[in-house]
């Protein structure tokens, strides 16, 4: 389908085709099949010319992720997350989402750039949200390599043979590893703390760059100041940025989930 928005943005700029391709350092030919609906850009290069056009990225998967949203001129979403976490190798971010539909552009942001840099992906969430997610995926990207980099772990069965097969079937190898964690309620603690476990006894790269998402909604003050504690990067649904108050710690691979720090903080 023809993107009529992205050649109303770029005339809006009075830029030519050529223009766009030259500062995005693409060739003509690629970027004018990705106005006529031809090609689909890769996340790097949708984000170069984003920058160029200064609009979101995430518009040109817009239509597969959300085929009742509203136009898309009225997208209220800031990219500099999308920017940022797509440049990250490493970090350990929370993130705490107002909206369910700002969670899923940025999981599916964080996802889609992992799998097109052919890098192991973990999802550990209920099965909805995964299968929701996987369709969303699928109409950009291969079954075959979602297959191959991305595994699944149902947070509600909680069965720990699953997550120690999806490590052992392709992540302990992996130069890069990417997890995405959605924590629903307190039920969730003892997945996250095994993974935990798990990660310091045999993950082989410190290269992890980990997602763990809440609804803020759930989150009380005291909650969110402790985090910041816990966790070096704090994301929400526009920003992230570094926590200053993170106190490292070198015996664990991956902060443990919200809700086990609760339920130690009981325990002192």
């Amino acid at each position: 389908m023809k993107r009529e928005w992205l050649i109303q943005a770029r005339k809006l700029k009075h830029y030519t085709q050529e223009q766009i391709a030259a500062e995005a350092y693409i060739d003509r030919t690629y970027y004018s099949q990705i106005e006529t609906g031809k090609r689909n850009p890769g996340l790097h290069v949708a984000i170069k010319i984003a920058d160029i056009l200064n609009f979101e990225p995430l518009l040109f998967y817009k239509d597969s992720l959300d085929q009742n949203s509203q136009p898309l001129a009225n997208t209220t979403f800031s990219y500099e997350v999308t920017k940022k976490i797509t440049t990250m190798n490493t970090g350990e971010i929370l993130y705490l989402y107002n909206t369910i539909e700002s969670h899923t552009y940025h999981s599916f942001a964080f996802l889609y750039d992992g799998v097109s840099k052919g890098i192991p992906c973990l999802l550990i969430d209920n099965s909805d949200n995964f299968n929701s997610m996987m369709h969303h995926l699928s109409a950009k990207i291969p079954q075959e390599q979602l297959k191959k980099f991305i595994q699944f772990v149902d947070i509600d069965k909680q069965h720990w043979g699953d997550l120690e097969a999806a490590f052992k079937k392709t992540v302990l190898e992996s130069k890069f590893l990417r997890i995405w964690c959605g924590e629903h309620d307190k039920q969730h603690h003892d997945l996250s703390t095994k993974l935990e476990n798990y990660l310091g006894k045999h993950l082989k790269t410190n290269n992890l760059l980990s997602v763990h998402s809440y609804d803020a909604s759930m989150i009380t003050a005291g909650d969110h100041i402790n985090m910041m504690r816990m966790y070096p990067y704090m994301m929400t649904d526009s920003e992230i940025t570094t926590s200053p108050f993170f106190v490292s710690s070198p015996n664990t691979q991956l902060s443990p989930s919200l809700f086990m720090q609760e339920k130690n903080r009981k325990k002192e």
